[in-house]
């Protein structure tokens, strides 16, 4: 049960990134919205999850490698498509897995700035996610100790 806790806590970024886009394609359409602020408070809101569902596993490398699964699919069906495909379904499999990283393209594609396609980027974008859920699972461990 608490692993597929943790495996629901790894669709949140499918959902935030699904509420993204319909406020950039909706009542949000001619606004420039503030795209590092939001990756920012995402990547906080994924520290504080990796920090609350650390006691749902003994080590907190599985907790984060259990939460993140769905990104390493979405990451899996992004990169198949880009670059087996070159091109993106027109479906769900080929629009959801962009959501997933959304709120991180910002960032994700300063750190990824020398590349001049979207893998790097969204490889960027998953590192990330793993590395702050991982030292939020790891500021727990401390904080208990």
């Amino acid at each position: 049960m608490k692993k597929l806790l943790l495996l629901l806590v790894g669709l949140l970024p499918l959902a935030l990134g699904a509420l993204l886009n319909v406020l950039m394609l909706g009542t949000l359409q001619n606004t420039a919205l503030p795209y590092g602020v939001i990756g920012l408070f995402f990547l906080l809101f994924w520290l504080l999850l990796g920090f609350w569902t650390r006691p749902l596993t003994k080590p907190a490398f599985t907790a984060a490698a259990i939460a993140h699964i769905p990104a390493l699919a979405a990451l899996a069906l992004l990169l198949y498509q880009e670059l087996a495909l070159g091109r993106y379904w027109f479906s769900a499999f080929g629009v959801y897995p962009q959501f997933f990283y959304l709120p991180l393209i910002n960032l994700a594609g300063r750190v990824a700035f020398f590349a001049h396609t979207m893998p790097p980027v969204y490889i960027a974008g998953f590192i990330m996610m793993f590395a702050v859920f991982r030292a939020g699972g790891a500021l727990r461990r401390h904080k208990s100790d």
